[in-house]
């Protein structure tokens, strides 16, 4: 099916009925007329056996001719011979103002694709999600059809296999164990107990059919014994009856009589808005008012239930207590995070080490629905393999259930996943024998997913695993890490683990990152404390911000130095703000760890994209949640962090947590082997060196000192580059020695076969070429101009507090607001200043050539200046410029730079002043939009700020004189 094309005829559907003014049941009811409409049409052998050809002129007249008369009477007779199958028909005021020509002449859909009954779920499943924003909306997910013969081919199919029929099984996974199943496959029950539009009843019946046709039962006979086997719960009124109106139409294909049987297929959703209210039954009311919950509701068992004048409850609960000989569902996902309160609560109660995500509460009821010896097959995140949330369930899965097969899916493993996926299948006790696991996160897109695991399943490929269950007991937190080789595990069974020598911490929460953290660069520079070493030092220096390490993108060795967080006074206004919030919430959060402030540790980025790297947290910093530090004896730092950064480290990262979420729990599993100490200090010690280098030749952190093209000031600004960058090539080639050796010590002692190679690529040190370059130098020249730098002395010069011109070898702008001109004008003034002047217009050129095309380099550079070196700086300082781009207009009758930190409260009347001054060599329309100007900036011409406030604060609040980010 396409199922792009079906989208688009969703949402176009939806679009035309929404302009209308039906109220929201009305809207679904209308879409669901107009798509069986339409999927009777286009097959007409259903229309023959449902309708007389009087009644089905009235079908042909709504399609043909969009008559709306026919459309309401052709619903009604529908619902009428059907009620079980066509639900709810339409009244007269269902199609006030409907454009039904428009519905009608929808057609993206392939027409081969409408002779599936099952493409009414695809339709269905692509207009709920624009259609609701409720529960069911967002936990609802179409199963692949491959994954759903992977689950059916391994649960019934398992059972028909020890049947002397042949079935074709494509999907099948043969394995140790053989199906004890001893009854009739007449009294098979199989639930779907989150069923959704019968995607899974569907090819059950499918399968149950074909064997039974080989039985040579007649028809009837084999559609009575399928609604008797089949089973499916959902809490969604709307798809249950969508589900069977499938089941029908499949029904309807293979055997034209099947609506005379007067079937009922055992599907049953939870609304029960007429049930009677005064039930007397203590546990049949008590079942009642959890209903809400859909199958995870629980309830004490009763036989032979009958409430007078409740058929339906009594199904319910008899469906609910139930006991099957297989569930196959591809359940709801929605985290604690997106429950209303009502429902963590129940999950907290009756699902307790489980309740985290709905899946997981029902993977555990699955396991309740199944008989002892019942096969389960499931589609769920495959997060319950990996993290630590998860371990209660794994561990209940290993010791209690036996893994007959597993296949994880690829990140993006199908077009309508939201999450990454796995399917497996489960027998419902423990048994001694091998799984099979089959690995397809190599295999991108969905078709090469299906192929893949179809060699998995009749080839031996290198994704394909086989092993007992019982390894992932030998593996920290019970992961699910199938692919791992037997002397890794031994690993895991020998090393200390770190958390036994380190404190693994998470930091600090603010609670709100907007109001509380800052990059350094947006604050006074005087207001930050900088070397602190303890809370006294802290506390006595009176200073806001401290530096605060925040994770950030993977980098080993050092960096990622470049927030501040208000800690004045120990953090009094973050504890203020944290007990306010702890008000409302049910346990406290935001503050941890205190003790371990200031401290020099190990840290790494949170979540990472690939890789695992540590790199060091220097003395004086606080770290965030998403910066958390290990902390331990310094003498085992550099080693560690060694360690941490090798690639033995990374491997059994991605064992401990496939997910990349790197949290402290997880760092102190890693099994540490300490042996060759002083060789492993000595290499980190020289790559630690080397990072922390190049993160200081950044102009975003404050360590930099100068650019360091200025080293070679003497030369050519062309050799100068060429040094610079032949010099840097040799430093990522030293520090990819540097790792290869760290590899090879860890990888000889942890007893591992590892390629200890390190690429080039793979180097975390800073890209740049001749371009990047020369705008690096050019942003430090304009730093220079501004103020912010001076060409002999090192580091930031002025960042706020009282501004000093005198103090200048180059004097910079004596304004804190530089004219755009002018600024190019000073650029070229201050290269002919630092460079030799012999080579000032081969310097030029050589700058120009690379800014752009034109042949004219001093062209280049000042349409650089005026265009390209904003874009650049905002992308350099992370959308939070520190020089703000001042524009009049479209016309740039006026542009400019003003350095934030250097701002007054007279800055902008000195502006307006400037601007009038230049007004008569404009002409008129440059007039106009100064004139326009100038009221914009008298507006604000009083303007005080604080660059506590951050840079997006103080830019808006000029934001009608600036240029748009």
């Amino acid at each position: 099916m396409d199922r792009k094309k079906i989208k688009k005829f969703s949402s176009t559907i939806y679009e035309i009925i929404c302009k209308s003014s039906l109220k929201d049941e009305h809207i679904y009811n209308l879409f669901y007329w107009i798509v069986i409409i339409k999927f009777l049409y286009f097959n007409p052998k259903y229309i023959h056996n449902i309708l007389s050809n009087e009644e089905a002129s009235l079908l042909y007249n709504v399609v043909k001719k969009h008559d709306e008369k026919s459309l309401i009477k052709i619903t009604h007779i529908l619902h009428e011979k059907y009620d079980e199958y066509f639900v709810n028909p339409l009244e007269d005021y269902y199609i006030h103002n409907i454009p039904i020509k428009n519905l009608m002449n929808i057609n993206y859909i392939h027409l081969n694709d409408w002779n599936n009954p099952e493409i009414l779920g695809w339709i269905y499943q692509y207009f709920i999600k624009l259609f609701n924003n409720n529960i069911y909306s967002k936990t609802q997910i179409f199963t692949p059809s491959w994954l759903v013969k992977y689950m059916t081919d391994n649960t019934l199919g398992r059972i028909l296999k020890k049947q002397d029929i042949h079935m074709e099984l494509k999907y099948y996974i043969p394995s140790e164990e053989e199906s004890n199943y001893e009854g009739k496959i007449e009294n098979l029950k199989i639930l779907d107990p989150a069923c959704g539009t019968g995607h899974i009843l569907s090819y059950v019946f499918e399968l149950l059919y074909e064997f039974y046709s080989k039985l040579d039962y007649d028809k009837e006979k084999s559609m009575r014994l399928i609604c008797e086997n089949l089973y499916g719960l959902d809490i969604d009124s709307k798809v249950t009856n969508m589900a069977k109106l499938i089941l029908m139409f499949k029904a309807l294909n293979l055997d034209e009589k099947f609506l005379t049987y007067k079937l009922i297929f055992n599907i049953e959703n939870f609304i029960c808005e007429n049930i009677q209210k005064n039930i007397s039954n203590n546990i049949i009311y008590d079942f009642y008012n959890k209903i809400q919950y859909g199958s995870l509701v629980k309830s004490k068992k009763i036989t032979n239930i009958n409430i007078k004048d409740n058929e339906k409850i009594n199904r319910l609960f008899n469906m609910v207590n139930g006991k099957y000989d297989i569930v196959i569902t591809n359940p709801p996902y929605l985290s604690t995070r997106a429950m209303p309160e009502e429902m963590k609560t129940y999950l907290k109660k009756n699902y307790y080490g489980y309740h985290r995500d709905l899946f997981a509460a029902f993977i555990v009821r699955c396991m309740e629905y199944g008989k002892e010896d019942a096969y389960i097959g499931l589609m769920t995140p495959f997060v319950w393999m990996f993290i630590n949330s998860y371990e209660d369930l794994r561990e209940n899965v290993i010791k209690n259930k036996t893994i007959l097969s597993l296949v994880q899916l690829e990140y993006s493993s199908f077009q309508d996943a939201t999450v990454p996926l796995c399917s497996f299948i489960l027998k419902n006790k423990r048994e001694s024998i091998n799984s099979t696991f089959v690995r397809l996160s190599n295999s991108k897109g969905e078709v090469n997913q299906d192929l893949n695991l179809l060699k998995a399943i009749n080839n031996n490929v290198d994704y394909k695993y086989i092993m007992s269950q019982n390894k992932f007991l030998k593996i920290p937190k019970k992961n699910i890490a199938y692919w791992v080789e037997d002397n890794m595990v031994q690993v895991f069974e020998k090393g200390e683990e770190l958390g036994n020598m380190a404190a693994c911490r998470v930091g600090l929460q603010t609670s709100d990152n907007n109001r509380f953290v800052r990059f350094w660069y947006e604050v006074d520079i005087n207001h930050v404390a900088f070397n602190i070493r303890n809370k006294s030092e802290a506390i006595e220096s009176q200073k806001k911000w401290f530096p605060y390490n925040k994770g950030g993108n993977f980098r080993k060795w050092y960096g990622n130095l470049i927030h501040v967080v208000n800690w004045y006074n120990d953090g009094e206004n973050i504890r203020s703000y944290n007990n306010y919030l702890n008000k409302n919430r049910k346990s406290n959060i935001g503050i941890a760890n205190t003790q371990y402030y200031f401290k020099k540790g190990i840290t790494w980025s949170f979540v990472s994209s690939s890789y695992f790297g540590a790199r060091i947290n220097p003395p004086g910093f606080i770290f965030d949640t998403a910066g958390s530090c290990i902390f331990l004896d310094e003498s085992l730092i550099n080693y560690m962090t060694g360690f941490l950064c090798s690639k033995v480290c990374d491997k059994i990262m991605k064992i401990i947590n496939p997910t990349l979420n790197f949290q402290p729990k997880d760092i102190g599993k890693i099994p540490i082997v300490i042996k060759e100490k002083e060789k492993v200090e000595r290499l980190a010690q020289r790559a630690i060196d080397i990072c922390r280098k190049d993160w200081e030749e950044r102009e975003i952190f404050w360590g930099f000192k100068y650019h360091p093209l200025l080293k070679y000031r003497e030369e050519k600004l062309e050799n100068a580059c060429d040094y610079y960058l032949g010099q840097k090539d040799k430093e990522v080639e030293k520090l990819a020695k540097i790792e290869e050796n760290i590899n090879k010590i860890f990888i000889k002692n942890y007893g591992l076969n590892l390629d200890y190679r390190v690429k080039k690529e793979d180097v975390i040190l800073s890209q740049v070429d001749k371009e990047g370059l020369i705008k690096s130098l050019i942003s430090y020249f304009v730093g220079c101009i501004m103020g912010r730098y001076d060409i002999n002395k090192e580091g930031v010069i002025f960042a706020g507090g009282q501004f000093y011109e005198n103090i200048y070898q180059f004097k910079p702008s004596e304004f804190e607001i530089i004219e755009t001109s002018r600024l190019c004008e000073e650029l070229i003034n201050i290269i002919k200043f630092v460079f030799k002047e012999k080579y000032f217009h081969e310097n030029i050129e050589f700058i120009g050539n690379l800014l752009g095309k034109d042949k004219d380099p001093m062209k280049n550079i000042r349409k650089y200046i005026m265009n390209g070196f904003y874009k650049d700086h905002i992308k350099k300082y992370k959308k939070r410029p520190i020089y703000f781009k001042l524009s009049s207009g479209k016309r740039n009758s006026f542009e400019g730079y003003l350095y934030i930190h250097r701002y007054k409260n007279v800055t902008f009347h000195k502006l307006v002043k400037e601007i009038k001054s230049i007004l008569k060599y404009k002409d008129e329309e440059e007039k106009i939009e100064l004139i326009n100007y100038i009221k914009k900036i008298e507006d604000i011409r009083d303007l005080k700020i604080n660059l506590d406030d951050g840079i997006k604060n103080n830019y808006e609040f000029m934001g009608k004189i600036l240029k748009k980010i």
